[in-house]
């Protein structure tokens, strides 16, 4: 579902506007396609990269303008299916699921509300936001359900590693 990572890589690198003139864009098909800047997704996955990385304000817009980019790929490619799923069977709606990172359907925004623009509301979506869980860390899930992150959340058991702080 991913646009191809060199493509991410020049968009981080160079900045959407300068990335969209290198000649990985067309073979993608992804040239013509409108990569919708959300303000309210901005503000949580910039004030997230400000958090969880080092860098500068720059480098997070390209950040951000690269995960702009892997979203409307992702919504591209599940309403390509869609669409064809609808030709093939001659159906008005056919169920599609998709696996992806839960950083891509947090509060609906990433790729839930690119794949309901693009279908023009004619979608019904429910997301799953799986992440670890172990007893010491209720107050985290908690926290992630006040303000939903997701319509369901799933939890799985902590690996052998040792834990680590999600940097939400």
């Amino acid at each position: 579902m991913n646009p191809p990572k060199p493509l991410i890589r020049r968009v981080v690198k160079l900045g959407l506007d300068q990335a969209k003139q290198e000649p990985e864009w067309a073979p993608w098909g992804i040239l013509q396609e409108d990569i919708v800047d959300d303000p309210a997704y901005r503000d949580r996955i910039v004030d997230q990269l400000r958090r969880c990385h080092g860098g500068t304000e720059e480098h997070f817009q390209t950040m951000y303008e690269a995960s702009m980019v892997r979203d409307e790929g992702m919504a591209r490619t599940l309403v390509l299916r869609q669409e064809e799923f609808r030709r093939e069977h001659n159906a008005p709606h056919r169920m599609i699921v998709s696996y992806t990172g839960g950083g891509h359907v947090q509060y609906n925004l990433p790729v839930p509300k690119r794949v309901a623009r693009r279908l023009g509301g004619d979608v019904k979506q429910a997301t799953i936001y799986m992440t670890s869980f172990e007893p010491s860390k209720t107050a985290a899930v908690r926290a992630l359900m006040e303000e939903p992150i997701a319509d369901y959340i799933w939890l799985t058991p902590m690996g052998k590693s040792p834990s680590s702080t999600p940097c939400r």
